[in-house]
Order: structure tokens, then C-alpha cells, then sequence
């Protein structure tokens, strides 16, 4: 069978364990009782995008173990997985432990000066040290390593700032993406980054009906994870002076969000009001 026509076959085994997932994924959650209750108030499944962090691990059992192990990535494959899920997993001890008293980055750090480690501080250290070992993976030089690392850092959270309205999180994370996968294309996407993409996008495709409606939350388990996705992507595909537009706009976006709600920021704008009802239907 032709390489091309074996990727086909993996791509749609990886969609059809999505499928599969996700109706287990939600059934999880509202069976162990992990809902949180949505910004009108209703309790719906939290931190469901741990379907992205299960379709990770399905796609490298399905590489490393199944049958398309001749697909396998050569390069920075397994660092890629662990990392991302470290910070999956970081998201959702904060999904199902964190204290929602304790807001933003600068609200993590005056806990951290009075000695308070919380799970968000968790979260940015398991983000740091995963967006490390991808870099790692795939640059040699220290500029460009470290450079990379602060783009995905800031990425993974700025995802996860937008994750408090239906869908906004997805779109964030498509508006992020989306340039990376444009340019990944004109250089001529290499196997390995498909494997590492596929699943994440496998899980974004899933939960966006059901994310916009309102019928779940993605929770930092998947708002952090999609932020990562984002950010790795970015690394990969963009040069390095697009990656310092990108975490300067990223700076510029945290130290916003820091004086103004996003939400009234988005409210005050028809442009980004329109795109962020785009799809909700009242939800």
C-alpha cells in the first residue's frame, strides 16, 4: 500500500477513536461528577478537552504499538507527547482542585510570595518546563530554543484566558493554528509534525458543536493543552522574527487582559462581538 494511502488509513482510525472518546470522555465526567458550572450557571462536563490528552495517547498507541508503527515520527516524538501531557495533566488537577478564588497570573504570584503554591502555579511551571523539552526536541541553538519556549508558554495561556464563553477558546486556538498549518503547508509539512497535529485536531474538531452550544467546558485541561498545540506548531513553522511579533502581541495581550476584562474588551468591539457569537446560537 502506497505511504499516502497508509497516513489515510491512520488519520481516520485516529477520527474514529475520537468518535468513540468522546462519548466516553463525557460520560466520565458526569458520572464522576467533574462539572462546573458554565458562565449562566448551568453545570455541564468540565475539562473535557482531556479527549485531546486520550487521542494523544491513542495516536502514539496506534504508532508505536498498533498497526502503523512503519509511520512512526523519527524525530522529538515521544518528548512531544510527554509533554503535552504534563500539561494536559496540570490542567485538569486545576480543573479538579484549583481554587477559582485565586485569578491570573498575577493572582498565582502574590500566593506564591506568601508561600502558597496553587495549581495554577503548577500549571505555568509543568507549561515552562514541557515548552523546554519540545524546544529542546527540535533546535539546537540557545536563542532560538528559548525564544521558543516563551512563545509556547505565553500561548498555552492566552488560549487559556479566553477559555470562559462557549467556543472562544477553540477560536482562539484556530486563529493561532490555523497561520502555523497555511505555513506548515508551504514548507512542506514533514510526517512528524502531521502525527503530533492530527490528534489535537482530531479533538478540536469533536468538541466545537458541543463547546459552542454550551453542552461543555473544556476546562484548563484543554484550553491549556490546545494553547501548547498552538504554540509548538507556531515554533515549528514560523521564523524566528514572526516568533518575536507573536510573544510580543502575546505580552501585549497578557498586560490587557491584566487591566481589562477580555470579555468587555470583546463586547465594546462589532468585529470581535460578531466573531465570538459566530457559531453559539444564543448560547
Amino acid at each position: 500500500m502506497p505511504m499516502i494511502w497508509q497516513q489515510a488509513a491512520y488519520l481516520a482510525a485516529l477520527a474514529l477513536t475520537g468518535y468513540a472518546l468522546k462519548g466516553a470522555t463525557v460520560r466520565f465526567l458526569t458520572d464522576h461528577r467533574l462539572t462546573r458550572p458554565s458562565y449562566k450557571g448551568t453545570m455541564i462536563p468540565g475539562a473535557a478537552g482531556m479527549l485531546m490528552w486520550l487521542l494523544v495517547l491513542a495516536s502514539w498507541t496506534l504508532v508505536e504499538a498498533g498497526p502503523f508503527g512503519h509511520l512512526a515520527p523519527q524525530r522529538g516524538w515521544g518528548d512531544y507527547v510527554v509533554a503535552f501531557g504534563i500539561v494536559a495533566l496540570s490542567g485538569f488537577v486545576d480543573d479538579c482542585f484549583g481554587d477559582t478564588a485565586v485569578k491570573g497570573l498575577a493572582g498565582h504570584w502574590r500566593a506564591l510570595r506568601q508561600g502558597i503554591v496553587t495549581t495554577g502555579a503548577i500549571k505555568a511551571a509543568a507549561a515552562l518546563w514541557a515548552a523546554v523539552v519540545v524546544t529542546s526536541s527540535y533546535e539546537t541553538g540557545a536563542p532560538a530554543r528559548w525564544t521558543g519556549a516563551a512563545l509556547i508558554v505565553l500561548m498555552t495561556n492566552a488560549v487559556n484566558l479566553l477559555d470562559v464563553r462557549p467556543g472562544r477558546a477553540l477560536k482562539g486556538f484556530a486563529a493561532a493554528a490555523l497561520p502555523a498549518i497555511g505555513a506548515g503547508v508551504l514548507a512542506g509539512t514533514a510526517w512528524d509534525k502531521l502525527a503530533c497535529m492530527a490528534p489535537v485536531l482530531t479533538g478540536a474538531v469533536a468538541l466545537v458543536r458541543d463547546d459552542l452550544r454550551g453542552k461543555l467546558m473544556l476546562g484548563d485541561t484543554g484550553a491549556n493543552a490546545l494553547g501548547f498545540a498552538a504554540g509548538c506548531w507556531l515554533v515549528w513553522f514560523i521564523p524566528w522574527p514572526l516568533q518575536i511579533c507573536v510573544i510580543l502581541l502575546l505580552i501585549g495581550l497578557h498586560v490587557l487582559t491584566m487591566r481589562r476584562s477580555l470579555t468587555a474588551i470583546i463586547a465594546g468591539n462589532r468585529l470581535l462581538e460578531w466573531l465570538d457569537q459566530a457559531g453559539r446560537n444564543g448560547a
